[in-house]
């Protein structure tokens, strides 16, 4: 194993801004002592590595160089989550204990034990848990450059810590942590919910936060159209279909008035286009044509009176707050939207053009 004891003690004493005659002053030796470790010509005892580990706030495995196998930590993790999973909530605690007193400097093992803690500390309503995670949630974001996945990140982070302490009964706390954190209104939901859950919570203070949250509600149009594709991909067309039929099941029921046309509209002409393409490919031209059909006079209906408001006849529009302009890559018009998605299939176009003369 290449140790690079030498390079570390360099990068951690810069990292703390000190100086080679700080170091030495605290630990008691000379400049030259110092100078002669980071140039790799001399090695320190082992009380001097421990005492300079507890300088960095590192490990002594982080110091020297070692390094834990990544297959190391990924068994440990999935040990201590089939733990959790079966419920086996002492065990899970003693391996995450026994985890940080190896590696308490290593960021994948300090998440793994605050998500443990946090996961645990909801189930048994247990608060000194939580805590317990909250501590380890901070620790692990001094830690972050360690950190290679990228859907964990300081934001994401303090969103957990902010979640633990509204659980813990500190509502305000983690809100105004939420707050902080909520890039491109990632946390409006949970902020509004926050509020909402208060007894004494004013309307002016959940409004934003609804109006926000309006972006995540759209969001489910791109992961449902993702389903559908993936079980296209798969050949499951019914599936497929599925997938699309529940999102214009949730168009229609979040409609103020069922017989006037909203943005969404368009939205779900575009929906039925797509089931008329995965009925035909599933060898059902009977069911595809009649996709067709919805698809066309949704596409009529919407294109004789166009809106791009997108809280234009819904029934979360609140008061008082201006209506925000959609926009879209489907086509200028419904009709556009449904040609666009049929390009490739000549038959479905030409039954089109036949709905269109009659």
């Amino acid at each position: 194993m290449e140790i690079l004891l030498n390079e570390n003690i360099s990068k951690y004493r810069k990292e703390n801004k000190m100086t080679q005659e700080e170091l030495a002053e605290v630990l008691g030796v000379t400049f030259g002592a110092v100078s002669k470790w980071e140039r790799g010509l001399a090695t320190p005892d082992l009380g001097l590595i421990m005492q300079m580990a507890n300088i960095f706030d590192v490990s002594v495995d982080a110091l020297v160089g070692y390094q834990l196998k990544s297959s190391n930590i990924e068994e440990l993790i999935k040990k201590i989550d089939m733990l959790v999973l079966n419920n086996k909530h002492d065990d899970a605690i003693f391996e995450c204990n026994n985890a940080l007193i190896k590696y308490p400097n290593n960021f994948k093992i300090v998440y793994l034990a605050a998500k443990t803690y946090q996961i645990i500390g909801y189930k048994l309503h247990n608060n000194d848990y939580l805590r317990r995670s909250i501590n380890l949630m901070e620790k692990s974001i001094l830690l972050i450059s360690q950190n290679d996945n990228t859907e964990i990140s300081e934001i994401t982070i303090n969103g957990e810590i902010a979640q633990c302490y509204i659980s813990l009964g500190e509502a305000i706390k983690g809100i105004e942590i939420m707050k902080k954190y909520n890039i491109n209104g990632i946390y409006s939901p949970y902020i509004a919910f926050s509020y909402a859950s208060k007894p004494d919570f004013k309307a002016s203070d959940i409004e934003p936060y609804l109006i926000s949250s309006i972006s995540n509600f759209n969001s489910l149009f791109l992961v449902a159209i993702s389903y559908s594709k993936y079980y296209e991909a798969k050949r499951n067309y019914s599936e497929a279909i599925n997938m699309i039929l529940w999102l214009k099941n949730l168009l229609i029921d979040i409609k103020k008035d069922k017989n006037k046309t909203n943005y969404y509209d368009k939205l779900m002409a575009t929906g039925y286009a797509i089931c008329a393409d995965l009925a035909f490919k599933d060898n059902d031209s009977n069911k595809a044509f009649d996709f067709l059909s919805d698809a066309y006079d949704c596409a009529i209906r919407y294109d004789k009176n166009p809106t791009k408001m997108y809280f234009d006849n819904l029934i979360f529009k609140l008061d008082g707050y201006d209506d925000e302009y959609a926009e879209d890559t489907l086509g200028n018009t419904a009709m556009d939207a449904v040609l666009k998605r049929l390009e490739n299939n000549k038959i479905l176009i030409n039954k089109l053009d036949e709905l269109k003369r009659k």
